[in-house]
């Protein structure tokens, strides 16, 4: 059993485990490298996007000096963007998630890219934790 906090609300998004993935501390909780979220961000391809921007509200944040849209659901931070990448990108990002316990996680690689393209220390910090686990599992 994980520790992931949240996902049934996740469920309640009713959303097909190819057109999502969890980042933020997700791919880290579900493997044990983190002991808990806060909430749960969650990658979605322009389909599901535009599903979900009808039905609720968009929302902006400033991030590294960047308006950053979502979309909150409860718990939920949903987005169609994320540091590091394109928005040309983001679907292959989801293609290459890992799929744990059912549901989609932002591969471990990919939040190396992300996390290391947000500059903070705390993500910084979490790169190297990704980098030893990885080379653990291999």
């Amino acid at each position: 059993m994980n520790k992931l906090k949240y996902l049934k609300e996740l469920d309640e998004l009713k959303l097909n485990i190819n057109d999502y993935a969890i980042g933020g501390s997700g791919p880290l909780v579900i493997r044990g490298l983190k002991e808990s979220n806060r909430d749960i961000d969650i990658l979605v391809n322009n389909k599901v996007w535009n599903e979900l921007s009808n039905k609720l509200e968009i929302l902006e944040i400033e991030i590294n000096k960047k308006l950053v849209k979502y979309i909150q659901y409860k718990n939920i931070a949903i987005l169609n963007s994320v540091q590091g990448f394109e928005d040309s990108e983001i679907e292959k990002v989801i293609d290459r998630a890992d799929i744990i316990e059912g549901y989609s996680f932002v591969s471990l690689e990919d939040t190396i890219i992300c996390k290391k393209s947000s500059g903070r220390e705390k993500d910084l910090k979490q790169v190297d934790k990704i980098k030893e686990y990885i080379l653990k599992d291999n």
